[in-house]
């Protein structure tokens, strides 16, 4: 059975596809409530089949709930006419265990989750994928998605299937992130905008477990590429300022078309590579993170592993758009007139707005698609070969683990391409930790942040904290996924634009006072804003008490600043990334 797996007042809800004819469904299907002890089984399930069998504990009723009024029920969605992706065996070549070319299969879960001993200082294996939105098997945004190693990992550690980033793009996430700082609280919203020169005194992550007695050391993409924080670590490859090897398969065109035949799309651009695993900058930097696993007695190790697919473009080798046939390839389920409720100062917001209608023209949908979930199993393939020589080396059992993506990425939803929105496509993204501070596996389906990670970095690994960082500690939810419910994460998205998600609603509102309410319990993919309706008004009154207190004007771009104010080039390091600021 195909369809999207979804988060909503601690229930996990599954909403089966319901395909009746060619581009059209009727309304949305009815979901299928999971309880929050979700079998674990159930929750790994891969491609198009979703078990459920055996889960115990019927759903609780909700205890966020709104007042005693149906929701407007959502109209008719285009929903393509295409069969999901079978589910054979993968080829051979993608899924053998020799190295570099190919990658082991799957670890086998342990056959009874058992407590792992805790050491006094962990070792941290720290891994960053880029634009990875929850199109993962265990977060169920795409059935027909193939993250293998992802979900043994979550198998084996605490998943948080209802996690956000700080902002959705690059620079504003991974400073917010890295410093444990809102980006209304600093003016780190968007790409342009330099953070170090900005923030002097901040602390990072690496930089704290340094300066407490840590080695930091790393590799990739760990911050924004022109803006990276070479003194924060003790080495790292390629260099502490170039954080990518030179032969990353970029390529800056301008106005000229690429692969997918498109003009004037720059970086955003997909197709097959004639190229070996091994020769993927990705898999460079896997290797260097494997040969740096600390050994037997190794001094406590922060280790960084920064994987740069799926960002743009989507350049995998070959064998990886095998696994996906073209016309096997389900489109994601959109409505013509989703945009229709919602305010102008949330469209004023969207950038690169014509994506979608260019996209469609050239008839090129199916193959984006292609080419993201492509570009996702190759990233899992990385994580794979990483965790399984972590698995067989001295550092497994006093390692922890943290798999984490920057922001997700719309592939058409609200008729929208990339990130730069605040809604659930581009906050949404996979969370997972495992190791030392993982009493027992399981699932956490309260809404938590990307800030909460330094703090609970901190936290499990004995250090003194950081007292200015501004995210919570999940360490109580690694012991009690069901504790803490009234969590939540915000999201902002330019100065005064901010969302607020729980476990069943997400509250935006913008800087002019425009609102938007969806209650994820009953619409899964945000398509009737509910913020107008009286019958919920005390629902948004109360979340609109959870948004940022204050909203600083935007930092300096990086045009602003002298050539000497940086320590490492930026423009030699720059991005085809985009200058999103919303000033």
């Amino acid at each position: 059975m195909a369809g999207q797996a979804r988060i909503a007042d601690g229930r996990l809800l599954f909403f089966p596809s319901s395909l009746t004819g060619p581009m059209m469904s009727t309304q949305m299907p009815k979901p299928v409530l999971v309880s929050r002890r979700v079998c674990l089984e159930s929750l790994t399930a891969l491609g198009a089949q979703w078990l459920v069998s055996g889960c115990d504990d019927p759903p609780k009723p909700p205890s966020d709930a709104a007042p005693q009024a149906e929701p407007t029920p959502p109209a008719a969605a285009v929903t393509p006419d295409v069969p999901p992706v079978s589910e054979g065996t993968a080829p051979k070549s993608a899924q053998e265990a020799a190295r570099p070319d190919s990658v082991p299969e799957p670890i086998a879960e342990p056959k009874a989750p058992a407590v792992i001993q805790r050491v006094a200082q962990p070792h941290v294996l720290f891994i960053s994928i880029d634009d990875m939105n929850d199109w993962v098997g265990v977060l169920g945004g795409n059935p027909q998605a193939r993250t293998p190693h992802i979900d043994a990992l979550a198998k084996r550690g605490m998943l948080f299937a209802n996690a956000h980033c700080a902002a959705p793009s690059c620079n504003g996430s991974r400073a917010a992130t890295m410093t444990g700082l809102r980006p209304s609280s600093t003016g780190i919203y968007a790409n342009s905008h330099p953070w170090r020169q900005h923030l002097p005194d901040a602390v990072t992550i690496p930089d704290h477990f340094k300066r407490n007695g840590y080695r930091a050391i790393g590799a990739g993409k760990m911050f924004h590429g022109p803006f990276p924080d070479p003194d924060a670590w003790n080495d790292y490859f390629p260099s502490r300022c170039r954080q990518t090897p030179k032969d990353r398969a970029e390529i800056k065109r301008g106005k000229k078309a690429g692969k997918s035949g498109i003009p004037k799309m720059g970086n955003f651009d997909w197709g097959p590579l004639d190229k070996s695993n091994a020769d993927m900058s990705d898999a460079k930097v896997v290797d260097w993170v494997i040969d740096n696993l600390p050994g037997a007695g190794a001094k406590p190790t922060f280790l960084a592993c920064g994987l740069y697919r799926p960002h743009l473009p989507w350049y995998v080798p070959q064998e990886w758009f095998d696994l996906f046939p073209l016309e096997d390839c389900s489109l994601p389920t959109i409505r013509p007139d989703d945009r229709a409720d919602i305010p102008k100062a949330a469209l004023k917001n969207l950038k690169y707005d014509k994506d979608h209608a260019r996209i469609v023209a050239a008839d090129q949908w199916k193959h984006a698609v292609q080419a993201y979930l492509a570009s996702c199993a190759f990233a899992d393939a990385m994580v794979g070969r990483l965790i399984d020589a972590l698995r067989k080396s001295p550092a497994a059992d006093d390692t922890v683990v943290v798999l984490w993506s920057d922001h997700g990425w719309h592939l058409g939803e609200k008729l929208k391409w990339r990130k730069f929105t605040l809604w659930e496509e581009a906050t949404r993204v996979p969370l997972i930790v495992a190791g030392p501070p993982v009493s027992r596996p399981g699932v956490c389906t309260r809404a938590v942040s990307l800030l909460d990670l330094y703090p609970t970095l901190t936290d499990v690994c004995g250090l003194p904290p950081n007292d200015a960082v501004e995210g919570r500690s999940l360490k109580g939810l690694l012991a009690d996924p069901n504790a803490d419910k009234k969590r939540s994460a915000v999201t902002t998205w330019g100065r005064g634009n901010h969302s607020v998600r729980t476990e069943r609603w997400r509250y935006t509102r913008y800087k002019k006072g425009a609102e938007e309410l969806y209650d994820h319990g009953a619409d899964p993919n945000e398509w009737t804003n509910l913020a107008s309706q009286d019958a919920y008004a005390k629902v948004v009154a109360r979340l609109a008490k959870r948004l940022p207190s204050k909203s600083v004007k935007p930092a300096p771009k990086r045009k602003h600043y002298a050539k000497d104010a940086f320590e490492c080039d930026p423009d030699e390091l720059a991005e085809d990334d985009g200058d999103e600021a919303l000033e």
